[in-house]
């Protein structure tokens, strides 16, 4: 019984930890939210307190640093 009391500590604090990391891990992250704009026939950065519609078009994107990218380029391929 000891033993099953142990496994449950166990699982639930690492549990606890992931779920922790994931959310810290996931929020520091430099996220944007686009809008189709049809003035400019792409996607806009949105401001913080734009409304919002159910039939907009959105897109998350995330800032990428391509200071480490090779000065002959990296070709982006689908991975399987």
């Amino acid at each position: 019984m000891a033993l099953f009391f142990f496994f449950m500590l166990t699982f639930s604090i690492g549990f606890i930890f992931g779920a922790r990391m994931r959310s810290v891990s996931f929020d520091n992250q430099d996220w944007m939210l686009f809008k189709w704009c049809n003035g400019s026939l792409g996607y806009r950065p949105i401001q913080i307190g734009t409304l919002l519609y159910p039939n907009d078009k959105l897109v998350m994107g995330l800032h990428m640093d391509t200071g480490g990218f090779p000065p002959e380029g990296t070709k982006y391929e689908k991975d399987a």
